[in-house]
């Protein structure tokens, strides 16, 4: 399934898809791919998080991560853009960041 995932992902760069759609699609299969999930992908520039795409997110927290500054309780997101490491959040409305 990950490969038939990746091969899709690659279609859609060769055609020169657009990166919005491009990394839309990517979030939605693997939410199919690990139910329960939810993806988004965020971009970093500067020491500011801009969010490029989490089709499931309400649009307001996507609002909500753009242009959001980095650094150790920035969120899930922000903190792990500042250490450069994964961060897993496991209950989003109780942990700290």
């Amino acid at each position: 399934m990950t490969l038939e995932l990746q091969n899709l992902i690659l279609e859609m760069i060769a055609r020169g898809d657009p990166l919005r759609a491009t990394i839309e699609r990517l979030c939605l299969e693997a939410e199919a791919l690990v139910p329960g999930t939810v993806c988004s992908v965020l971009s970093l520039e500067g020491g500011r998080l801009y969010a490029l795409a989490g089709p499931s997110l309400p649009q307001a927290y996507c609002k909500e991560l753009h242009n959001l500054s980095i650094g150790p309780l920035r969120g899930s997101c922000g903190t792990a853009a500042f250490h450069g490491e994964p961060v897993a959040v496991t209950d989003i409305e109780h942990d700290p960041r």
